[in-house]
């Protein structure tokens, strides 16, 4: 078995000792393992582990986290079947009352919960941004390529840098600041070269 222990653990521990009267020494090296996230396409479950008495746990929202019986008899017995983490994490609280071990694999569920909801949370926000930014760098190559195509079509050179369509270089050095605008979509402004075609002098050919 696997063990997966979640930021909040060591928190939730001393406060469970506390309750019982037994605090645990608090050290500057708390349990810290990351969780692993849920595999694609397996959807969260509910299942209830329980005790040797038949007393329920909190049900699981992710198989991830449901670890309650292994941690119940790791508490009750000390033995860790070779997973090192359950000595790692909940050593000093192996043989507290039933009620405490109960309550100290609850909290571990629901932390792991938890984590596990922010796992997803993060990844379908990666998602989202990937996929926007996706859009938008199509929709900019095809505004870019309908520059080109508008400013063709009235005998212009498209200027992306600039944003603007300019005067072909064959007009000659009095068109060089010959120029008409694009709209958002990449279209020639009408207004703009409507202006430039009255008081430019000539300089796009269309």
């Amino acid at each position: 078995m696997r063990m997966v222990t979640v930021f909040s653990l060591f928190a939730v521990a001393v406060t469970i000792a506390g309750c019982s009267g037994s605090q645990p020494p608090v050290t500057d090296n708390a349990p810290v393992v990351g969780a692993v996230p849920v595999a694609e396409g397996n959807a969260p479950i509910v299942a209830v582990d329980a005790d040797a008495e038949g007393n329920t746990l909190i049900p699981a929202q992710y198989p991830v986290c449901d670890q309650g019986a292994e941690i119940l008899a790791y508490l009750e017995s000390g033995n860790n079947n070779g997973d090192p983490e359950l000595d790692r994490v909940f050593a000093s609280y192996v043989g507290v009352p039933a009620p405490q071990a109960r309550a100290l694999a609850g909290q571990w569920i629901e932390a792991c919960d938890e984590q596990q909801i922010e796992i997803e949370m993060a990844k379908a926000a990666a998602q989202a941004e990937a996929a926007a930014s996706s859009a938008e760098a199509r929709r900019e190559s095809a505004v870019t390529a309908e520059r080109t195509r508008s400013c063709a079509a009235i005998g212009g050179e498209a200027d992306h840098d600039g944003d603007l369509c300019r005067a072909p270089a064959a007009a000659g050095e009095d068109c060089r600041f010959a120029w008409v605008y694009f709209t958002a979509e990449g279209t020639i402004d009408q207004e703009s070269y409507d202006n430039e075609m009255e008081w430019g002098g000539g300089c796009f050919p269309s």
